[in-house]
């Protein structure tokens, strides 16, 4: 194994150069404070002459909502930055695998833990084992950590969460990175944790495991989770990586085949990132997708029948994208989370429906341009 090593211990959280900031600080923390390292701090405030932050008044722990989180895309140690969906606030950074792990990440969200707020899920890159961690989302704490494939596997991981099981509990999905057959496991949130629902079980057994595209395709794969159906239960999508540029649309539990797209072109090959969500508020989840390289070009899908929706570049320039979806305001319409695939540090949350900017920042130091993941 390369310097990309894993750390087994309890993350510090960094600010990549800049500020230290661990997460248990932020543990049982009800109103920021404005003093220190203990301020929850609002992102879009960084003064990129002083990193100077603004503290928010917001308090960190108000009532159960969502969170979506930006990583780095290697270039340094691999660090994951958390932020409050509805008001934009970052919540903390994370290290999840330490200091010395210098490798790609993925991200998700979701409620694992069931305690009403959504957590944050990070799968290992290329270099390491293919190690799942979760973390809480009010304390950003480690509270869960497996091998989502065999652990001999060093070509990375996408991770997705999502009621597969119609249980009412949130399940993580598990992808194959660079160099294996697209493998998609998934692992029950019902069966992460032991009865009590405090202890983590140390080798989870995944309830499904199928083969998302022909076995000759080992380029890696995206994987997301949403209701395209509205039936109270999720479906499985996963997008082809770099090199080829297929979407399919699996059901969660017969993992049959339900949609297969091409949404670039039959000739496009630069990779697709996928999200799923209900992007119009019919009670159906939509997909979501980004072109991995090339123009950063974004499209809408309706889940049901994969009909192009709404068509935007989030980016100028050749820079590729990365997508996510959270509905940062309520209204019922998720919105989509988009992060440079190469370059600069960039993040914006847009209108699935126009592309309008929502809100624009750079989650990282500006001199940072490995590209940036979101979840």
């Amino acid at each position: 194994m390369d310097r990309r090593q894993f750390n087994t211990t309890a993350p510090t959280s960094t600010f990549q150069h800049a500020t230290r900031l661990r997460a248990e600080q932020l543990e049982n923390r009800e109103v920021a404070s404005a003093s220190g390292l203990q301020s929850v701090m609002n992102l879009p405030g960084w003064s990129t002459a002083g990193l100077a932050a603004d503290v928010t008044r917001q308090p960190l722990i108000e009532q159960a909502r969502g969170r979506y989180a930006v990583g780095t895309n290697g270039g340094g140690t691999a660090q994951v930055n958390v932020y409050d969906a509805k008001t934009g606030a970052m919540l903390g950074i994370i290290t999840p695998f330490g200091r010395n792990y210098t490798g790609g990440i993925s991200l998700a969200t979701g409620d694992i833990t069931g305690d009403g707020v959504e957590d944050v899920v990070v799968g290992a890159g290329k270099g390491g084992p293919p190690v799942v961690k979760v973390f809480d989302g009010r304390t950003l704490r480690e509270v869960a950590s497996f091998n989502g494939l065999s652990a001999t596997f060093h070509g990375g991981i996408s991770v997705a969460t999502g009621d597969v099981d119609g249980d009412g509990k949130a399940d993580i999905v598990v992808g194959a990175g660079l160099g294996s057959i697209s493998q998609v496991k998934v692992y029950s949130g019902a069966n992460l944790f032991d009865i009590r629902g405090k202890q983590a079980v140390a080798k989870p057994q995944a309830v499904q495991n199928f083969i998302a595209f022909d076995k000759i395709y080992r380029g890696g794969i995206s994987v997301a989770v949403g209701d395209l159906q509205g039936d109270g239960r999720n479906e499985i999508i996963v997008s082809q990586g770099p090199g080829a540029g297929g979407v399919r649309a699996f059901d969660g539990r017969t993992n049959a085949t339900m949609l297969d797209l091409k949404p670039f072109g039959n000739s496009f090959n630069l990779g697709v990132s996928v999200a799923v969500g209900d992007i119009n508020n019919d009670g159906k989840a939509d997909i979501v997708v980004g072109a991995m390289r090339g123009n950063a070009i974004v499209k809408v899908l309706d889940g049901s029948t994969g009909t192009e929706m709404s068509s935007f570049n989030a980016f100028s320039g050749r820079v590729g994208t990365r997508v996510a979806v959270q509905d940062i305001d309520g209204d019922g319409k998720a919105e989509i989370v988009e992060s440079v695939g190469s370059g600069g540090p960039q993040v914006k949350v847009m209108t699935a429906t126009t592309g309008a900017v929502r809100r624009q920042f750079p989650a990282m130091m500006p001199r940072f341009n490995n590209g940036l993941v979101v979840g």
